[in-house]
């Protein structure tokens, strides 16, 4: 969806700042639009995703040629293995965590369970998809709090940046469409 590029391009800026030659994990690829930034460049970039439908079309788009990506198609529930292959990587420097159809609990098990773990001690920076609750207002404010929370238990101190969200109803981007998973404002 063409209105979360925008969201996207921001996360990348902050996640990498403009530094070259990281290490990123990304868990759940998608529709690609944070990968696909082209001053965002890795030395090593593991695609962590579940669907193979996604992975086919990763592979059919050159994906699996480019020399520093690592395609894995994984589970949530087997994060545990995600930095195995044929790469050597421990630590990641970057981490981005976009799994459209997990819940909050697996996001929260991953961020105090397993992200400590992968994320590089001294600059390590991870982020992810903040669409929780997102289909009203009220749920979204609410799990925003609760995930700073749960973060800050975890051992992470959280940075909020709000970007402005056109109203997506207005411009027909939910026509047809049942229940649109945003609505909120930020």
């Amino acid at each position: 969806m063409s209105w979360e590029a925008s969201i996207m391009r921001r996360t990348a800026e902050l996640l990498c700042r403009s530094r070259m030659g990281l290490c990123i994990l990304n868990i759940g690829h998608g529709m690609g639009i944070i990968d696909v930034f082209p001053d965002i460049l890795a030395l090593i970039h593991h695609i962590v995703e579940a669907h193979v439908g996604v992975l086919d079309q990763l592979r059919q788009n050159g994906w699996a040629d480019r020399p520093n990506d690592v395609l894995q198609r994984l589970l949530l529930q087997q994060q545990d293995d995600s930095t195995s292959g044929s790469s050597t990587i421990t630590t990641f420097d970057v981490i981005y965590f976009d799994t459209f159809a997990e819940d909050y609990k697996a996001l929260k098990e991953f961020s105090s369970e397993y992200v400590i773990g992968l994320l590089d001690d001294d600059e390590g920076r991870w982020g992810f998809f903040n669409g929780l609750g997102a289909d009203r207002q009220i749920c979204y404010d609410v799990f925003t709090k609760v995930v700073e929370m749960d973060l800050l238990e975890a051992g992470f101190d959280t940075e909020w940046e709000e970007v402005a969200i056109p109203d997506l109803v207005r411009q027909g981007q939910w026509d047809g469409v049942r229940q649109p998973y945003w609505r909120a404002r930020s």
